[in-house]
């Protein structure tokens, strides 16, 4: 494999490039994840299996680029 096919696979999993799918926006939320963006604290994101951890993250992520 040359140089030229790795970065064509890499390209297909490069999510910077792509619309990201962020499922039903919960406003509520994000705003309390967003006060902790800027600080220097340390947040951790628990939950249960499938409960959305996953994509609250994924919506902060898209709100913020």
């Amino acid at each position: 494999m040359n140089s030229e096919q790795i970065i064509e696979t890499l390209l297909l999993w490069n999510f910077w490039e792509r619309k990201i799918d962020t499922g039903i926006l919960r406003k509520q939320y994000l705003g309390k994840l967003e006060k902790y963006v800027l600080t220097d604290e340390i947040v951790a994101l628990t939950g249960v299996r499938r409960a959305g951890k996953s994509t609250i993250l994924l919506q902060l992520l898209a709100r913020l680029l």
